[in-house]
């Protein structure tokens, strides 16, 4: 089907190609102005229009022209190709990868190696001065990953579905007033990309269906950006949705023929609704010094409306009733850096680069919960039973800050250390949510290459040396420690998943209890700090019109997973150590792009 489509839009370049540009209202050709270069023949494919001096009733019949008097006219006359302003451009990837005992678990066997690969073709078109359109289709898959049958005797795309979707399809209009708009298919990248950015390094990456605004001059740069994450209603063709409460989650069914018990598991959670992302992105530049960024992001959630009622089995369900309110998260931050030039550096003459980031959510969840302050737990009678008599809104309040530094020596080494601190919730139990929720970033490379953590109720703290040898490429090293903000939250990895049970944590801060709660959740006391270290090698080189890249870490993990894994609390004599505190990560990525 890929093959057809392309086929059809060469075609149709062809046929666009082949036809002079026309008056839009009469359809006649229209010749080319006299300041404008002229147009080579070969160009067109069409025959140059030969003007003549006679009216159009005259029954003379002009003399004929010597073919030098007749190529000057012709020139003239060549209307532009449609194909004037028409980029192709296309990119391959593949990237072999490594991944070994991510879990630190030596009774698991998690190794995991596969050939990731990517690849995108495209065209960009420029209609006019002010308005351009591009267009990406992209192909994303695991070698292997479907097989044309279970036996795998069949080849690659025998009865398989394909990881093919559109990454880019945005119409730009420029010059409306003082604002360029595009709206379509696309891709954010705002600032350093820790809370929106393209997800590059992901086999898949991360587009957006929305519009963005843009204005800039001299010291000034504003985006006002707009996203539909997820919609719940069909439209009224064929186009359907996979996300809301209207949708089915389905189930399996497992069952045990000798005791007729079966389990039932829901496939997929549908509590998902109608959200949006906006954002507004300022940025202000001071010369080549530094330049100053203000933003506001908000992800804003539909209420989810209950299933059941709440008391009587046969009430009637109104939209008033829900089991969930609006979610709106409000993110607020402010970056100072001087990085203005090529590879991260100071576009200003000057050896020292710099960046610092800080970032606060706030907003409803949505969610009502038993007031936290009710101590004595007061309850009041409902036809269901007794019920909680206080309860409170639940709210975001949380925080993020990050700072980089670096120093170049002589032009081939820089020497860099970085801080980063995410916000982590000592009591998930109560009305204020302050683990900090990174949203949609590009993660890779900031907290180390493994992608094993997020800014997520972390500490990270690393020092980095950079070596560029010219045509050779470039070697970087790195050397990372992350351990946990708030020591009752948990560990969320490079994806902002949180791995429950993976480091020691607490979910309602037991402080008096001996060992555990009754959800076996540790005590405070027996909580622990460190998640990792980790050390970083990459070397990139370009070869012709392919880079080559190699990266390999070596990961160690700290006593906060040490304590979860070996579960040093349960004093039965069938536990087992099962910690392994070695992990390592390596690839080689080969990238082609024109």
């Amino acid at each position: 089907m890929r093959v057809g489509v392309a086929v059809v839009i060469l075609i149709f370049a062809g046929m666009a190609a082949a036809q002079p540009v026309g008056d839009p209202q009469t359809g006649a050709p229209v010749p080319a102005q006299p300041s404008q270069a002229p147009v080579p023949y070969e160009q067109t494919n069409q025959p140059a229009a030969r003007p003549s001096s006679t009216p159009a009733s005259a029954t003379t019949t002009p003399a004929p022209q010597t073919q030098a008097a007749q190529t000057p006219a012709a020139e003239e006359a060549l209307p532009e190709s449609w194909l004037d302003g028409f980029k192709w451009k296309a990119l391959v990837r593949l990237r072999p990868e490594s991944r070994g005992n991510f879990d630190f678990d030596k009774k698991t066997d998690d190794n995991a190696e596969y050939v990731g690969q990517k690849i995108q073709f495209g065209f960009e078109k420029d209609f006019f001065d002010d308005m351009s359109a591009n267009v990406v289709v992209q192909d994303s898959r695991v070698w292997g990953g479907q097989p044309g049958s279970k036996t795998g005797v069949s080849t690659a795309n025998d009865s398989t579905s394909e990881s093919t979707d559109l990454r880019i399809g945005w119409l730009e209009m420029r010059s409306l007033g003082p604002f360029d708009v595009r709206f379509g298919r696309q891709v954010f990248r705002l600032g350093e990309e820790r809370l929106v950015g393209a997800a590059e390094w992901g086999n898949v990456g991360r587009s957006f269906d929305g519009f963005s605004v843009r204005t800039t001059n001299s010291f000034y740069t504003g985006q006002l950006i707009g996203s539909v994450l997820s919609e719940e209603d069909n439209d009224l063709s064929s186009n359907g949705t996979k996300v809301g409460p209207s949708n089915s989650s389905g189930f399996t069914f497992t069952c045990d023929s000798t005791t007729t018990v079966c389990t039932v598991k829901a496939r997929t959670v549908r509590e998902q609704g109608d959200s949006y992302l906006a954002g507004f992105y300022n940025t202000f530049t001071a010369g080549e010094l530094f330049q100053f960024e203000a933003y506001y992001l908000g992800v804003y959630k539909k209420w989810i409306q209950k299933t059941s009622p709440l008391a009587l089995p046969d009430a009637e369900l109104m939209s008033q009733d829900r089991s969930k309110q609006r979610d709106n998260l409000h993110t607020i931050g402010a970056r100072l850096t001087n990085r203005m030039g090529t590879d991260r550096k100071a576009q200003w003459e000057i050896p020292i680069d710099w960046s610092i980031e800080y970032a606060w959510q706030s907003g409803p969840t949505g969610r009502r919960i038993d007031a936290s302050w009710d101590y004595l737990r007061v309850t009041v009678p409902s036809p269901a039973g007794p019920v909680r008599a206080y309860t409170e809104r639940e709210k975001y309040n949380a925080y993020a800050f990050a700072a980089d530094a670096g120093y170049t020596i002589a032009s081939f080494l820089r020497i860099g250390v970085a801080y980063n601190i995410a916000s982590g919730d000592k009591n998930r139990s109560d009305g204020v949510v302050t683990t900090f929720n990174s949203l949609f970033p590009t993660s890779h490379g900031l907290y180390g290459q493994a992608d094993l953590v997020s800014w997520q109720n972390m500490i990270g703290k690393s020092i980095q040396m950079n070596l560029m040898f010219g045509k050779f490429g470039k070697l970087k090293l790195a050397a990372w420690q992350i351990d946990k903000m708030r020591l009752e939250d948990g560990w969320y990895d490079g994806t902002g998943t949180l791995k429950t049970n993976e480091s020691t944590e607490s979910f309602s801060n037991t402080r008096f209890s001996p060992l555990q709660d009754s959800s076996g959740y540790r005590a405070s006391a027996y909580l622990r700090k460190g998640l990792l270290k980790e050390y970083d090698l990459t070397y990139i080189v370009p070869w012709k019109r392919v880079e080559i890249g190699l990266g390999y870490s070596r990961i160690q993990a700290g006593d906060s997973i040490r304590e979860a894994k070996n579960d040093t609390l349960n004093t039965t004599i069938s536990r087992r150590p099962r910690f392994d505190p070695r992990a390592d990560f390596a690839y080689l990525m080969l990238t082609m792009s024109f």
